[in-house]
């Protein structure tokens, strides 16, 4: 009876090629691009989730209060004397982690072999016992206990030293540290929110450091984890920070007028449910993600929902078959199973295209949302035996109407071809095709709304000027000739004249500005911080090369040595009504008294999704991180050779970026 089934099966699909090919391949395209979509909602969902003891593991950010009460902003990043202060007093602590990045990166060379490394942060030992990181060759217990040492991941491994066992061997951290490799990692998995290719033992850095790390609360550069013993309860221990704050930095912050308290982040959060300032990478957003598994399951919806309606608008079609099978004595039930079947085996078809058709877009899928995606179908078989079940469950569902429909026709009538339905059945399938329309109609509205929403970011003035800027990464490699090299290298390139304008600055517009500081207030005030405040180091060409507008005063001049610039967020943070009111006045930053020489209009620094930052320009002196150059587009190939030539000339040592 089944081999009769499938006969009858194939035999109608090859009979009706143009509406099978419709059905199937709709099906088909809305079961894929389900797929396509489910396959990003499961790699964001599986953040960090393969750490052996992740349920256990989490993170020590700190958030700042103002005079206030009010929360100031909460950072990634602790100070270093945070972690080893827990696991002393806190029983429930079984070890810490703490990693310092290196921003801005570091050159590492071998020999002639040398790249800017941007993932690179120093770490504890214990960095390779907390985390479930595989250490392909060296001692997790020892490979990062001494100084001067480092461990590489595969990769990093191979860029430096091929095939060779770079076990043993030294590397050069900016051309004036010698490192030895004593360990090599597995590549980090791409769903970790830690990402780094070298790892520096940390008493590499207390060494070059004339600060004692282990009591030192006051740089928050450090991202800091704890691990919790088996049966510790995270909100107690939670519990006991503020006392524990208020034991180590208390005095500090009734002496400063601000208020501090640490927070338990739990590791799985840290990807979808982070909302903190200094990230380690970029995150995610789990409304995001929720919302495009509703939207999948809305396509799959709709899918089975349109095979449902073609189905049942075939049916007139069939009426006669079934007439005949019923008057030579076919039941409704095996009618029904023979049509399930049926259904069955084309749903079946179009879950092996939809198959094909998602490992051969899911490249192209993972380059739209920036993920390389791994194809869980193969590797994840949780998900896939729950994919199975999903669309299994949903093929029945959706192959019962069309056999019951095409079951129900009364002999006479269908072989008369007459096949009207119940008035619920038209009721039923007139409501199927509403919903299909309502559900594709929303779709396609919230699609607009959001290329709406890209295309009013892109057209939106951002306050400044950022058309054809070439920018060239800082050396990190330095001598004493640094100083005037850097002056030289400047003046070079505007001899170019295909160079309109050229600056340097310790950040760029479009990335956020990492040296940020509460350490600022009105010379001669008693309320010593009152917010936020990110630093940026420019010299007097960035105003015009980004076009930035003032509001007031005056850009920087050769002659200015304690002078800033604010932009118009910066002022009303500092409490001043105007902009000329700010102008002249004395602050004082980080302990240096500057005088506010002018005020620049608000500029978008990161995306349109953040607000205006306070920001303070003060002069570069040598701290350059980028020099950016305004060029002409004709002959950009030959105006690169020549300021990489130029670069390499006055920088030796450094690669050119």
């Amino acid at each position: 009876m089944l081999r009769n089934y499938l006969t009858i099966a194939l035999r109608n699909l090859l009979r009706h090629r143009a509406f099978s090919f419709i059905n199937i391949f709709g099906l088909a395209i809305g079961m894929a691009a389900c797929l396509l979509i489910l396959q990003y909602v499961r790699f964001e969902l599986s953040y960090d989730r393969f750490h052996e003891r992740g349920d256990r593991i989490y993170r020590l950010p700190a958030a700042s209060y103002l005079s206030s009460g009010a929360l100031d902003y909460v950072d990634a990043g602790n100070s270093p004397a945070a972690g080893p202060a827990l696991k002393r007093e806190f029983p429930e602590v079984a070890d810490f982690v703490r990693l310092n990045p290196l921003y801005g990166g570091a050159v590492i060379a071998n020999g002639d072999v040398k790249f800017r490394e941007e993932k690179l942060y120093y770490a504890d030992p214990s960095v390779l016992n907390v985390f479930s990181f595989s250490l392909l060759k060296g001692d997790a217990r020892t490979a990062l206990r001494s100084p001067n040492t480092i461990v590489l991941t595969q990769t990093t491994a191979r860029k430096y030293f091929g095939a060779a066992d770079p076990m043993g061997k030294v590397i050069l951290l900016n051309g004036n540290r010698s490192l030895i490799v004593t360990g090599v990692l597995k590549d980090i998995p791409v769903n970790s929110h830690l990402q780094f290719g070298l790892l520096v033992s940390f008493p590499t850095l207390a060494q070059g450091k004339n600060r004692n790390l282990e009591e030192d609360w006051g740089w928050y550069n450090f991202f800091t984890y704890v691990l919790l013993r088996p049966n510790a309860d995270p909100k107690a221990v939670e519990a006991k920070l503020p006392a524990f704050v208020e034991r180590h930095k208390g005095d500090e912050m009734r002496k400063n007028n601000y208020g501090e308290k640490f927070i338990l982040q739990p590791l799985s959060d840290i990807h979808l449910d982070s909302s903190i300032a200094y990230e380690v990478e970029v995150r995610g957003d789990r409304k995001s993600v929720y919302f495009l598994a509703i939207v999948a399951a809305f396509i799959l919806l709709i899918a089975w929902v349109n095979y449902v309606n073609l189905s049942t608008a075939k049916a007139t079609e069939r009426a006669k078959e079934v007439g005949v099978r019923k008057v030579t004595g076919a039941s409704r039930s095996q009618l029904i199973r023979q049509f399930l079947l049926e259904s069955v085996f084309l749903n079946a078809l179009a879950v092996l295209l939809a198959g094909l058709v998602t490992a051969a877009f899911l490249p192209f899928f993972g380059q739209l949302v920036g993920k390389k995606l791994p194809f869980s179908l193969l590797e994840d078989l949780p998900f896939t035996l729950g994919m199975l079940a999903a669309l299994g469950t949903g093929t029945l569902l959706s192959a019962f109407y069309p056999a019951f429909v095409l079951s129900s026709f009364r002999p006479i009538f269908a072989l008369k071809g007459m096949s009207a339905g119940t008035r619920q059945g038209v009721f039923l399938r007139k409501s199927l095709v509403v919903f299909q329309f309502a559900a594709s109609i929303a779709l396609i509205v919230g699609t607009l709304v959001v290329h709406q929403q890209l295309r009013f970011m892109r057209k939106q003035d951002t306050g400044m000027n950022l058309a054809q800027t070439l920018v060239v990464r800082a050396p990190k490699v330095r001598d004493s000739t640094y100083a005037e090299n850097k002056k030289v290298f400047k003046n070079e390139l505007l001899r170019n004249a295909a160079v309109g304008s050229a600056t340097m600055s310790s950040c760029v517009p479009g990335e956020k500005i990492v040296d940020a500081t509460g350490d600022v207030w009105i010379t001669g005030t008693q309320t010593r911080s009152t917010g936020t405040y990110s630093l940026n180091y420019v010299d007097q060409d960035f105003l015009p090369s980004f076009q930035l507008g003032l509001v007031t005063g005056r850009n920087f001049s050769a002659t200015d040595q304690q002078a800033v610039l604010l932009n118009e967020a910066a002022v009303r943070l500092l409490g001043f009504r105007t902009a000329r009111e700010a102008l002249q006045q004395k602050i004082t930053v980080r302990g240096d008294e500057k005088t506010i020489i002018g005020v620049v209009k608000n500029f978008h620094q990161e995306s349109l999704q953040n607000r205006f930052e306070p920001i303070v320009l003060l002069e570069s002196g040598d701290r350059f991180s980028y020099c950016s150059l305004k060029v002409n587009p004709v002959n950009l190939a030959e105006t690169l050779a020549a300021t990489k030539a130029a670069y390499e000339a006055h920088f030796p040592g450094n690669p050119f970026e």
